[in-house]
């Protein structure tokens, strides 16, 4: 991949300038799973996802920091998908399929455009930091516009 912006078929997919520099130094068989999933997201949005889609604000209640992780996650519509890596857990069937390395996702609310920011090794899940949200040509990260449905 050359840049940090890949499209086909009207969905685009970006990559923060933190998670860039991961991707061009993972080893190829770890790049194989982001590359699956950046092709399928191109093609059909981040619908009919084999692994778990999740919105990184479904924090368990008696998580310590439960308010603060909802509203940084929920400030920055973080989102977060299980990549299959090493392998799923496919117990919970297709689209549900769980596993140990997870993507952290911002999703626009046009719906057309997913920006991966990080990925991680849970557990333990954490969130990613907001510095990992610059994209090129940004000086700072910043929030997308509220969604109009949720």
């Amino acid at each position: 991949m050359d840049s940090s912006t890949t499209s086909q078929a009207g969905h685009v997919v970006d990559l923060s300038i933190h998670f860039a520099r991961i991707y061009l130094n993972v080893a190829a068989n770890d790049a194989v799973y982001i590359d699956h999933f950046i092709d399928h997201v191109q093609v059909n949005g981040l619908e009919n996802l084999k692994g778990r889609l999740k919105p990184s604000w479904d924090v368990p209640k008696d998580d310590p920091f439960w308010l603060k992780k909802v509203q940084f996650a929920r400030h920055w519509d973080l989102w977060h998908y299980h990549l299959g890596m090493p392998d799923y857990d496919e117990t919970n069937g297709h689209g549900d399929c769980t596993s140990q390395w997870v993507l952290h996702l911002r999703r626009h609310p046009d719906g057309n455009r997913t920006q991966i920011v990080d990925w991680d090794k849970h557990p333990p899940f954490a969130l990613p930091d907001e510095k990992y949200f610059i994209m090129p040509g940004d000086e700072a990260p910043f929030p997308f516009p509220p969604r109009h449905s949720k």
